[in-house]
């Protein structure tokens, strides 16, 4: 879903977007030497998570606009270790239940 209000006149412009993500890649090993290769997506299990963005902008003139933009994001992926893993600095042995986090919030103001 995509709602737009814009302007060529000075004022108030805002954008929304909403829908869902899925997750079709995401390994991450830390540290990079040493730790355990863990794949968010055929290690653990993902579901589809929501995902929003909105842009609220004011537009001084034609070529001159102020923007805020909030887009918040986190994929949750749950699982069991099939094997031993050594995860940023933490140990965790086969069979331990995972909670991983991926979040990636953007915030800008420009």
């Amino acid at each position: 879903m995509v709602g737009t209000t814009s302007s060529a006149l000075a004022g108030v412009e805002a954008e929304v977007e909403a829908g869902y993500v899925f997750a079709s890649r995401n390994d991450t090993r830390i540290p990079g030497k040493g730790g355990t290769d863990l794949s968010l997506v055929d290690d653990l299990s993902t579901d589809p998570a929501p995902a929003f963005r909105v842009r609220v902008g004011y537009r001084i003139a034609d070529r001159h606009v102020v923007t805020a933009l909030y887009a918040p994001f986190q994929i949750n992926a749950r699982g069991t270790a099939a094997q031993d893993i050594a995860f940023a600095g933490g140990a965790y042995p086969a069979g331990t239940p995972i909670l991983a986090v991926y979040r990636f919030n953007s915030y800008r103001l420009r």
